[in-house]
C-alpha cells in the first residue's frame, strides 16, 4: 500500500510540476511577447519623433530660406523692377508699350495683380503668370482703360507666388511714368 500511496503522491507532484511548468511557460511566453511589443512600440515612437523632427526642419527651411524666383535687370533700392516705357504719351483706349526685362529662376506659377497709379489706384482684373524659366526680354503692351483721367501714371504689377507650407513671396514691377491725354 505504501508503494501505491507513494506513486499517487508522485503522480500528484508530477501533475503539480507539469502545471507549474505550463504556467511558467505561459508566463515566459507572455513576458516575451510583452518585450517584443515594447520593442516594436519603442521603435515606432522613435520613428514618429524622427519624422516630426524632419518635418520641423523642412518647415523651417521653407519658411526662412530666401528663395529667389525672379531677378529683375533694372530695379530700385527696394527690389522693385523698373521697366522702360516705349510710349511715353498715350490716349485713353490706346495701349502703352514697355520692355519686360527679367529672369525667372524657378518654375512656379503665380497670380498677377496690376493697376494704374496716379495717386489713386485703378485696379485691373487679376490674371495668372506662368512664364517659363529663363531670361525674358520682351516688348509688352497693355490697353489704357477709357475710364482713366488725363495725367501722369505708372503701371504697376505685383506677382504673388505661393510656396508650400503657406509661404507667399511677392515681386513687384512698375513702368517708368507715362502720360495719358
Amino acid at each position: 500500500m505504501r508503494s501505491s500511496n507513494r506513486k499517487a503522491k508522485n503522480d500528484g507532484k508530477d501533475k503539480l510540476r507539469h502545471n507549474c511548468l505550463d504556467i511558467k511557460c505561459r508566463l515566459h511566453s507572455t513576458l516575451e511577447s510583452n518585450r517584443t511589443m515594447k520593442k516594436i512600440l519603442d521603435a515606432f515612437s522613435f520613428f514618429v519623433l524622427l519624422l516630426a523632427f524632419v518635418i520641423m526642419i523642412y518647415y523651417a527651411y521653407m519658411s526662412f530660406f530666401p528663395f529667389e524666383i525672379i531677378r529683375y535687370t533694372n530695379q530700385d533700392q527696394e527690389g522693385v523692377g523698373i521697366y522702360q516705357i516705349l510710349t511715353p504719351t498715350v490716349k485713353r483706349g490706346e495701349s502703352i508699350r514697355y520692355i519686360s526685362d527679367f529672369e525667372k529662376l524657378m518654375d512656379i506659377g503665380g497670380e498677377m495683380s496690376c493697376y494704374f497709379q496716379d495717386g489713386l489706384i485703378h485696379q485691373l482684373p487679376d490674371r495668372s503668370s506662368n512664364n517659363p524659366v529663363g531670361y525674358h526680354y520682351e516688348v509688352r503692351s497693355i490697353e489704357v482703360p477709357l475710364s482713366l483721367n488725363t495725367g501722369e501714371y505708372i503701371y504697376t504689377c505685383t506677382v504673388r507666388y505661393k510656396l508650400t507650407m503657406g509661404r507667399v513671396i511677392d515681386y513687384t514691377f512698375k513702368t517708368e511714368p507715362f502720360i495719358v491725354e
